[in-house]
């Protein structure tokens, strides 16, 4: 039997990461593979009122576990088909190649907004930053 490949989807619940987390599906139940959903809560990017108890991050992550939830209903994903690995943090190319690393894969397999211009140039290009820093080959969905 084949080794086990491990593939890795960065997924923000827009379109195109839905678009790249059906082609991840896809590889993954073409062969024998193991898929990990990864999404980024934006640290430091929310400011809460000191003195409180509210914790945003863990009300940021606890709506992330539910979309994926309904993402995996929606899908028609089994449940140990693909596990969801939650990260802190303001630099997502960083992050996504950092897990990516750590989770020793063999593909990141992402989504592109298709950004142009000067949108382009002040929002910065995640995909293509992740592209240029990871050790594996990463397959942009468009």
């Amino acid at each position: 039997m084949a080794k086990k490949e491990t593939y890795l989807v960065p997924i923000d619940f827009s379109r195109g990461g839905d678009k790249a987390f059906d082609h991840a599906l896809k590889l993954t139940r073409e062969r024998p593979a193991k898929l990990y959903a990864l999404h980024v809560v934006p640290a430091e990017l929310i400011y809460p009122p000191t003195g409180g108890r509210f914790d945003f991050y863990h009300l940021m992550e606890r709506d992330a576990r539910a979309n994926f939830a309904k993402l995996k209903k929606r899908k028609g994903v089994k449940p140990r088909e693909c596990e969801l690995v939650l990260a802190r943090g303001t630099d997502f190319a960083d992050i996504i190649v950092r897990q990516a690393k750590k989770l020793h894969v063999a593909m990141i397999i992402m989504g592109s907004h298709g950004r142009t211009g000067l949108r382009r140039l002040l929002l910065g290009s995640v995909a293509e930053r992740t592209l240029r820093y990871a050790d594996c080959p990463v397959l942009i969905v468009k």
